[in-house]
């Protein structure tokens, strides 16, 4: 990604819970373009040509004469200013009319044209583990935990689907409503319900009883770091569970998962 011809707007995208959470802010490319000479198409591309994945398969190329340099039009750069799970990775969202992906790469976009350092975020935990083996990820206090279990559980589907990870009850009912759209439920939904059904469970609850707990963070002799009262809704329901995070690899583990508002029996 050619960041030295990129000026900054903030401008965040706001469709949704979770890309608020993203908090994407737009890059804006000069002449909205980016120029690549013959030596970076050769390293993106491992070899010579222009291929149409040049770019993560984003936008459109095509070669000019004059100026003897590959240019990529037509995509939307933006980058999320909440994810700081790495200290040399940021994440950004690549689109064009007709698809978007998400990519961790290089906070210096030198090491990305020199080595093509890049993890495409694919639904699985490939990406996000291979990220986190070599890049560790940053996990000093609550606040990076929740950071990154918020980022690995938007990106990463299960069997069953996803984990919408929170940490607040006025999150429950929007979460609610990408679950079951991203989920494909056959659900119709009953928002008063939901709500009367999420005040009475919150009722004897205040902001700090949805907010998670670790153990051993500072505890660095010991991989593993223990987190309980994790909330998330799950297709039709809220759920509690306890999770690890090993500080070495980033790998997430779920266990103890308890219902505790089914808002829909699915």
């Amino acid at each position: 990604m050619i960041i030295n011809c990129l000026t900054l707007l903030t401008k965040p995208m706001i469709m949704n819970t979770i890309d608020t959470w993203y908090d994407w802010e737009e890059l804006v490319l000069e002449k909205n373009e980016i120029s690549l000479s013959s030596e970076q198409v050769i390293i993106l591309n491992n070899g010579f040509g222009v291929s149409e994945d040049l770019f993560f398969g984003i936008g459109t190329t095509s070669w000019d004469k004059k100026k003897r340099k590959v240019i990529l039009k037509n995509l939307k750069i933006e980058r999320s200013t909440k994810v700081s799970c790495y200290q040399h990775l940021k994440l950004y969202r690549i689109s064009d009319e007709n698809q978007l992906k998400l990519v961790l790469l290089p906070n210096n976009y030198k090491e990305y044209l020199m080595n093509q350092v890049s993890y495409v975020l694919d639904d699985t935990n490939k990406p996000i583990y291979g990220a986190s083996k070599i890049h560790i990820p940053i996990l000093r206090d609550e606040n990076d935990i929740m950071i990154y279990l918020r980022f690995f559980f938007y990106n990463v589907a299960g069997r069953h689907g996803k984990f919408y990870v929170l940490n607040s009850p006025e999150e429950v009912i929007p979460l609610m409503e990408i679950s079951i759209k991203k989920g494909n439920l056959d659900i119709k939904r009953d928002v008063k319900k939901e709500e009367k059904q999420l005040e009475d469970y919150s009722k004897n609850k205040d902001q700090n009883d949805f907010k998670i707990k670790c153990k051993g963070l500072t505890n660095y002799e010991q991989d593993e770091i223990a987190i309980e009262n994790l909330y998330m809704v799950f297709k039709g329901s809220l759920f509690k569970a306890d999770a690890t995070i090993n500080r070495k690899d980033g790998v997430v583990s779920l266990k103890n998962e308890k219902l505790v508002v089914e808002f829909y029996s699915v």
